[in-house]
């Protein structure tokens, strides 16, 4: 996997949610996000089709992400939204499960109305709060991010965020299944054929009912 991809999808997986924002004409929209995954070099979210969300990156592609961690610097994420769908059958599973735990309803995982849509031309940063910014490289090349100088930030924020963040994660997979990349991991069923992803951390309950939001 792409290491900058690794510390995307590493960072938004470790939050239990993050902000992305639109644009309609010369109005900005922003809205809480809670899947990702990596999958095939790329960082894929998943929306409904009826969404405002889907039909304001169908006319203007443009996004961009914020995610901040206590004691940690912030991540910020911009591209351009691709809807050309290649997602693998266990991200797809768990991407429904993670909308259907949110109280989104879907005829299935094949569902039309259930879209994944990755990140073209991906750029990102590690911003810390006295100004300075670490730029994530997605070339593909081997990198390592240099540690925030502590002589600006007693506190050492992106030295705690290397030792903690981007440790090698082994997924702790149940027998059934099989994990096709390190960035993505699945953990307890929730039926005989969903299963939730590690990352989404949410008070929902899978089957519980609540009206479908429209953002």
């Amino acid at each position: 996997m792409n290491p900058g991809i690794n510390v995307v999808v590493d960072y938004l997986s470790s939050v239990p949610a993050w902000y992305l924002a639109t644009s309609e004409a010369d109005q900005p929209h922003v809205r809480p996000f809670s899947f990702v995954a990596g999958f095939s070099d790329r960082i894929w979210f998943c929306t409904g089709r009826g969404k405002d969300v889907y039909r304001e990156l169908q006319a203007n592609p443009k996004l961009e992400a914020s995610a901040w961690k206590p004691a940690h610097g912030w991540l910020v994420l911009r591209g351009e939204a691709d809807f050309t769908d290649e997602v693998n059958d266990l991200i797809r599973r768990a991407g429904y499960a993670h909308m259907r735990s949110l109280g989104e309803h879907y005829d299935g995982v094949e569902d039309p109305d259930l879209v994944f849509f990755s990140v073209r031309e991906p750029e990102a940063w590690l911003r810390d709060i006295d100004g300075s910014e670490i730029a994530i490289d997605f070339s593909g090349e081997p990198f390592e991010l240099p540690l925030h100088d502590e002589s600006t930030n007693e506190e050492g924020i992106m030295e705690a965020f290397l030792e903690t963040e981007l440790e090698t994660k082994v997924p702790e997979a149940r027998p059934e299944t099989t994990p096709e990349t390190s960035t993505f991991f699945v953990e307890q069923p929730l039926d005989d054929m969903l299963y939730q992803p590690e990352a989404f951390i949410a008070e929902a309950r899978y089957g519980e009912q609540r009206p479908q939001q429209n953002w």
